[in-house]
C-alpha cells in the first residue's frame, strides 16, 4: 500500500502523541548509551532474502545496502533452528536449556512447550531472572522471550501475566488501530489482499495437490488466522513501536512472524510469501524513517526454511503411531502446527475486549459475534502431557526436528540401554525414508546414525560408510554444532531429524515449509547491519548477543 499523503501523515503523528499523552506514557529524553531497534522477521533465510531484494520484493532492505551502507551478513543459527532457541541466544546470550520448541525435563518429569504462554512464562522467569536481555528497560513486540522489556505486547512470555499496566497499554492499542483512520484503512487494505489471496491459494493449491505437483496446508479457518497473523497482528505491533520511538524508549525488539507463519503453510519459495514479506518490508520503512537516525537499526532473522512434507505422507501414520508399531509400546507424541500462534491469537482477543465495550450497540454486537465464532473454529484439540507409572514413549516435534523420550527411567538413555530395551527400534527408525538421522549417546560420545552409515563424535570422529553429513552443511562446523546440540540439557533419549534430500526435508507436523534440524537454508539466517561481519560459520546465535551488546559504532 503507498505511502498516506503528507497530510494523512501529520493526522497519525498527531494520533501517536494523542495515543503518548492518554497513556501517560514516560518520554525519555537523555538516555545513557545507545538507542536500539532490533526488527526480526521470523523465519527469513538468507537467501531467500537476497533474492527477494533482487527481485524487488524487499525494496527498502535493498536501499539500506545500496543506499544506506547497510551490510547483508549471513550467520549460523545452528541446532535447534527453532525461534524460541534462537531468541534465547539473541537475548540473553544463552539458548543451554531449550534443545527445541518443545521438551520434556525427565528428572521434573513435566513437559515444556513454548507454544504456551503459561510454559513460556516460566522459562523466562526460570533460566533469565539472574540475566540481563537486550531488551532490558526497554519494549518487546511479538517475541518468544521479553528480553528483559518492562513493556511487552504480544509477547509469548509476557502475555498471561495479569499486571494493569499491561493491559491498559495493550487494550489502547487496539483502540488506537480502531479508531485511527490511517491505520484503520492499511488494515482493511491488507484484510481484503490477505482474505481473497488465501482463498484463491487455497483453490489453487487444492488443484495442483490433485495433479500431485504441489502439496500444502488449506483450511477453513486459516484464511482468517492469515488476517490476523498478517494484516491485523502486524499493523498493532508496528504502531506500538512507532509509538516507542516517539517517546525514546532506548531498546526496542520487534518480531515480524506473519511470513513465517504463512511460509509453513506454502513453503519457502512461493509468490504468496514473497508478497507477504513485500508488506512486511514496507512496515519496517515506516518504522526506520520514524528513528531520524537516533537509533541503531538492526534487521535480522532467526532461522530460515526449507520445502517439505509431512511424515504422514511418506509413512502413511504419525511418528507417534509409527514408534508404537516399532516397539510395541504406547507412543504419545506432543505436537500442534498451530499451538504458538492459536495462543497469542486468543489472549489478543481477551485484551482485545475491553475496546469492544466501547463501540456503538451494532459494532460491539457485530464484532463480539465474530470473536465468539472464530474462538470456537480455532479451538485446539490439546492432551495433557501425563508422566505416569505405565511405560510410555514421548515424542515433542518441533517441525523436522523431534526428542524421543523413555518414562522407564529419569535418566537419559544411552544407545546400548535402548537397542536392549527396543531391539527393533533403532533398525526400524533407519529404514524408514521419512528419518533422516537418528542421533544418541553412549556415555560421552555422540552417535549420529543414517541408513547409510555412521558419524561417532568423541575425542576424535569416526566415521562408517556413507558421508552423508555433507548432505546437511558443512562437515566441520556441523559436529561443533552436534557437540553444542548434545550439551544442552533435556535433549531427548534419541533425536531424530526428518530426512533431507538436500531440497527437502521430512516434517513430524503438518508443515510444508519446515525448519528445526540442520539442512539446506534452516539454519542461514541474515543480520543486516551497519556493520560487517564474519559470522557465516558460528555455531549458534550467541555471536548476535555479543554484537547487539557492543558499544556504539555505527550510526544510522
Amino acid at each position: 500500500m503507498n505511502p498516506p499523503p503528507a497530510a494523512m501523515r501529520v493526522l497519525e503523528d498527531k494520533k501517536y502523541d494523542y495515543t503518548i499523552r492518554k497513556l501517560a506514557l514516560e518520554r525519555y529524553e537523555k538516555i545513557p548509551g545507545k538507542r536500539v531497534i532490533v526488527v526480526q522477521i521470523d523465519g527469513l533465510s538468507y537467501n531467500v532474502l537476497a533474492h527477494c531484494m533482487k527481485k524487488g520484493y524487499c525494496r527498502f532492505m535493498r536501499s539500506l545496502v545500496n543506499d544506506q551502507r547497510y551490510n547483508l551478513n549471513k550467520y549460523n543459527v545452528g541446532i535447534p533452528s527453532t525461534t524460541p532457541s534462537v531468541q534465547a541466544s539473541i537475548m540473553y546470550g544463552d539458548n543451554s536449556s531449550i534443545p527445541g520448541f518443545r521438551f520434556v525435563d525427565k528428572k521434573k518429569k513435566k513437559q515444556y512447550s513454548c507454544g504456551n504462554p503459561l510454559t513460556t512464562q516460566a522459562l523466562e522467569e526460570m533460566l533469565f531472572s539472574k540475566h540481563k536481555g537486550i531488551v532490558d528497560g526497554g519494549s518487546s513486540y511479538c517475541n518468544q522471550f521479553s528480553g528483559g522489556a518492562t513493556r511487552s505486547i504480544l509477547t509469548m512470555s509476557t502475555i498471561m501475566k495479569t499486571k494493569r499496566l499491561h493491559r491498559i497499554k495493550e487494550t489502547t492499542l487496539w483502540a488506537f488501530l480502531l479508531l485511527n483512520p490511517v491505520s484503520l484503512i492499511r488494515v482493511m487494505h491488507y484484510t481484503f489482499a490477505e482474505f481473497f489471496l488465501e482463498v484463491f491459494e487455497s483453490i489453487y493449491y487444492k488443484l495442483k495437490a490433485v495433479f500431485g505437483k504441489k502439496h500444502a496446508h488449506f483450511g477453513f479457518s486459516f484464511p482468517l488466522r492469515r488476517v490476523f497473523m498478517g494484516a491485523i497482528f502486524q499493523e498493532l505491533i508496528t504502531i506500538g513501536t512507532i509509538v516507542d520511538i516517539k517517546r525514546g524508549v532506548p531498546r526496542i525488539y520487534v518480531n515480524f512472524n506473519g511470513y513465517d507463519d504463512l511460509t509453513h503453510k506454502r513453503g519457502p519459495k512461493t509468490h504468496s510469501v514473497y508478497v507477504a514479506l513485500r508488506a512486511i518490508d514496507r512496515r519496517i520503512k515506516r518504522i526506520y524513517e520514524r528513528t531520524k537516525g537516533q537509533y541503531e537499526f538492526y534487521i535480522l532473522s532467526d532461522h530460515g526454511q526449507v520445502d517439505s512434507v509431512p511424515f504422514r505422507k511418506i509413512e502413511g501414520v504419525e511418528i507417534d503411531a509409527y514408534l508404537r508399531m516399532a516397539t510395541q509400546i504406547d507412543a504419545e507424541a506432543f505436537a500442534s502446527m498451530y499451538e504458538g500462534r492459536l495462543s497469542l491469537t486468543r489472549a489478543a482477543f481477551n485484551k482485545a475486549a475491553g475496546v469492544v465495550q466501547t463501540l456503538s450497540a451494532p459494532l460491539r454486537w457485530v464484532a463480539t459475534g465474530f470473536m465468539r465464532w472464530y474462538s470456537r473454529i480455532i479451538k485446539q484439540e490439546r492432551t495433557d502431557f501425563k508422566w505416569g507409572n505405565k511405560e510410555k514413549i514421548f515424542v515433542e516435534t518441533s517441525s523436522c526436528l523431534a526428542h524421543v523420550y523413555f518414562n522407564t527411567t529419569t535418566k537419559t538413555m544411552n544407545l546400548s540401554e535402548i537397542k536392549k530395551k527396543y531391539p527393533d527400534l533403532i533398525f526400524n527408525l533407519l529404514k524408514s525414508k521419512a528419518i533422516g538421522l537418528v542421533i544418541g549417546r553412549e556415555g560421552k560420545d555422540i552417535h549420529i546414525l543414517h541408513r547409510d552409515g555412521s558419524v561417532v563424535i568423541g575425542r576424535k570422529v569416526k566415521k562408517t560408510g556413507r558421508n552423508f553429513l555433507k548432505m546437511y552443511g558443512d562437515e566441520d562446523l556441523l559436529v561443533d554444532q552436534f557437540k553444542y546440540f548434545l550439551s544442552i540439557k533435556n535433549c531427548g533419549d534419541l533425536i531424530l531429524f526428518g530426512d533431507y534430500d538436500g531440497q527437502r526435508a521430512v516434517s513430524f507436523v503438518e508443515h510444508y515449509g519446515s525448519h528445526g534440524s540442520a539442512g539446506g537454508e534452516m539454519c542461514e539466517a541474515f543480520f543486516l547491519s551497519k556493520g560487517k561481519y564474519d559470522i557465516e560459520k558460528s555455531i549458534n546465535a550467541n555471536v548476535i548477543n555479543k554484537i547487539l551488546r557492543q558499544p556504539a559504532k555505527y550510526t544510522n
